[in-house]
């Protein structure tokens, strides 16, 4: 197992996500966008998330040439729509750069544990607890489902899949969508069963601590997202 140089308080990383979520709406030059793309880019270098951080580096610089490549600023038609296309692809990728590093680094005991630290209505915790619980699940039951297919020679690769759309709706659709719905009522079952909507005071084996590591890399990224989105604005 790889050792982090820091590992985020669960509420640090939920002002990632809003900060990400922040910075698709604010104005943005490329400058802006890799401020941005940097600070979350770092965040993943730290918790040692390489291969994320090679593809999302990746994606970035390519997006980033073909924005400021003469040959679409030229052409018209066609290139007008890949610019906005490259341009709504660099405000989205901060979200999705923060997406799978929070929900690759959080376990769901985590989750619960850092929303009773901010003192979260259970109201909003219960629906929040079986949403971190389901996607993990449903993961788990679409890996099971390619190794049966493929262990009966099934739609071995990718590229079977999108030839025969039809059968992968038969195939992988369906049955996740079947397991979706029960994986929901069981998970829903088990949490209100360990007592997770009993109004008394709950225990934890997670413990939890905002340091100050975390104070200062929320305080970076307000400062990085409101520096960005002050140059996109002009200021």
């Amino acid at each position: 197992m790889k050792k982090r140089i820091y590992t985020a308080d669960p509420r640090t990383k939920l002002v990632w996500l809003i900060l990400a979520n922040v910075s698709f709406f604010l104005p943005t030059t490329l400058f802006s966008s890799s401020l941005i793309f940097l600070y979350f880019f770092g965040l993943l270098i730290v918790q040692t998330k390489w291969k994320k951080a090679t593809i999302y580096l990746g994606i970035f610089s390519v997006s980033s040439f073909l924005l400021e490549s003469a040959f679409f600023r030229l052409e018209k038609g066609g290139g007008v729509i890949i610019l906005m296309g490259v341009t709504t692809l660099l405000k989205l990728l901060p979200c999705v750069m923060a997406g799978s590093l929070v929900f690759s680094t959080t376990s769901a005991n985590e989750w619960i544990c850092g929303l009773k630290k901010l003192n979260v209505p259970y109201q909003i915790t219960i629906p929040l607890t079986v949403l971190f619980r389901f996607f993990p699940t449903i993961r788990t039951d679409y890996r099971q489902i390619r190794n049966a297919m493929k262990f009966r020679g099934i739609a071995v690769n990718t590229r079977e899949l999108l030839y025969h759309p039809l059968q992968t709706m038969e195939f992988i659709v369906i049955p996740l969508l079947v397991n979706a719905n029960y994986t929901t009522t069981t998970l829903s079952a088990a949490a209100l069963t360990r007592g997770i909507s009993t109004p008394s005071e709950h225990t934890s084996y997670t413990q939890l601590k905002f340091s100050y590591i975390d104070f200062i890399v929320s305080l970076l990224g307000v400062l990085v997202v409101g520096f960005a989105g002050g140059i996109g604005a002009g200021l």
